[in-house]
């Protein structure tokens, strides 16, 4: 009996297809709103997370002065291997004051991964070119133009006191970056007046390193502030941590994805229980029908549930 039903109902259904298809297109186009709400969210999140990376680089904490990395940090694993940054004496003004900016070199591996970016120009790759970013130009009080020379101060072994240790070195302007030092957490821990490797061994200054070391990608949570914070306990160290990309929020709080959600999904939800209503209300008259033959009220129960599901699963599948 039961399976007479099915095929009496799926017949039925047979007969009113254009009926029936316009309802499937009705619940897939519900299930499609929402499914294309999380999509939003998710990708909205990595977008502005991608923003927020190239301005505040793609690195999630920064170890300064050690000679090798941390082997707890390499083998960490919540972190990626990290780059290596070499920096060497201080930069000094006119008035031979430190500006806390520093000397030293960027590899292309580091430019790539700390999503450091070129503004104008190119790569120093002589001894008498450099580049910088735009807050250390100002600092210093130059333009910004490309092929202009730059008179960089410095004091070798950082002995400012001493004027005999005074030295300034003339270079050409080849490339200027976006602003990093200004921007970036400790920022100015990263060298901002780049030179090429060989010059940079010239300098009578020992090489100091800084280690940016970015999180693996699949790590996704609410508080990376945390994992920072287990990481320094662990260590006993203390860490450079990358607030501005990993403390951001998207549109000020995370609630408003939530909130967003919550409406499209009442709205889905409204429109499904309204469609499946309506269809319903078109039924009643071959239920009264097959009641009047003598079909009792579970076997009338047994049609409307199957003739949703052929409608809904498809529709939700697609959806």
């Amino acid at each position: 009996m039961n399976g007479r039903l099915i095929l009496l109902c799926l017949k039925s259904m047979l007969r009113r297809w254009k009926r029936v298809l316009r309802t499937i297109v009705t619940v897939f186009i519900a299930f499609l709103f929402v499914a294309g709400m999380l999509l939003f969210q998710e990708n909205m999140y990595q977008y502005q997370t991608a923003v927020a990376k190239k301005h505040f680089g793609d690195w999630f904490i920064m170890e300064i002065g050690s000679r090798e990395p941390n082997y707890n940090l390499t083998s960490h694993i919540y972190l990626e291997q990290p780059v290596t940054i070499n920096r060497s004496v201080n930069v000094l003004n006119d008035e031979w004051e430190n500006t806390g900016l520093y000397v030293g070199c960027l590899s292309e591996e580091g430019i790539s991964q700390s999503h450091i970016k070129l503004d104008e120009g190119i790569q120093p790759q002589n001894n008498d070119e450099i580049a910088m970013d735009w807050n250390t130009l100002l600092t210093l009080g130059y333009e910004g133009e490309l092929g202009e020379d730059i008179s960089l101060h410095y004091c070798e072994n950082n002995s400012i006191s001493n004027d005999e240790n005074r030295r300034i070195k003339t270079y050409k302007l080849v490339g200027i970056y976006r602003n990093y030092t200004n921007i970036w957490n400790s920022g100015k821990q990263i060298p901002s007046a780049i030179v090429s490797e060989d010059e940079l061994e010239a300098f009578n200054y020992n090489i100091h390193y800084v280690f940016l070391y970015p999180i693996k990608s699949s790590i996704r949570t609410d508080d990376y502030k945390t994992i920072c914070k287990s990481i320094k306990e662990k260590t006993g160290r203390n860490y450079v941590y990358n607030s501005g990309v990993y403390d951001y929020k998207p549109w000020g709080t995370s609630g408003i994805y939530v909130y967003m959600y919550l409406i499209v999904m009442a709205i889905g939800i409204t429109a499904l229980s309204y469609q499946l209503i309506e269809y319903r209300n078109t039924r009643k008259a071959s239920y009264q029908r097959y009641a009047a033959i003598g079909a009792d009220s579970l076997q009338l129960r047994t049609m409307y549930i199957i003739e949703n599901a052929v409608i809904i699963i498809p529709s939700a599948i697609a959806g």
